[in-house]
């Protein structure tokens, strides 16, 4: 970030000097024979320069520390609730599996017992019709 700073100082001082500044300073509209700073409307003093200063750390700051901090708990944060939610789910999954063979297993349970009270009343039937014939005959 040093290496930065120094880049824009070095072009600021060299705008501001003249040489490239002059050209800028026609461009902008500076009256003729007049230096960069003479195009705009303020001054350039301390106070601009150190509030530049604080906005373009601020910025920096934002950007390179802040931003990727508070994107770096998040990113940990989703990923505890999403383990914990895939937690979750595979206990409702296994709960869910258990109930539903535990229904499977009742349901097995009482067919077979339908099945065989239909076939107990089918012998009954058969009975019945048996001692009607023997009766009858």
């Amino acid at each position: 970030m040093r290496g930065l700073a120094t880049i824009l100082g070095v072009m600021v001082a060299a705008i501001f000097a003249g040489g490239m500044g002059e050209a800028l300073a026609q461009a902008v509209g500076a009256p003729p024979g007049g230096g960069l700073a003479d195009a705009f409307p303020f001054k350039l003093d301390a106070n601009s320069l150190t509030t530049t200063g604080v906005l373009a750390w601020y910025a920096w700051h934002n950007t390179a520390r802040a931003i990727p901090d508070i994107l770096k708990q998040h990113t940990e944060a989703n990923k505890a609730t999403q383990e914990r939610f895939t937690a979750e789910l595979s206990d409702a999954r296994k709960t869910f599996q258990d109930q539903l063979a535990t229904v499977m297993h009742d349901h097995r349970e009482d067919s077979l017992g339908v099945t065989k009270g239909l076939a107990e009343l089918a012998n009954s039937v058969s009975s019945l019709q048996a001692s009607i014939s023997s009766r009858t005959a």
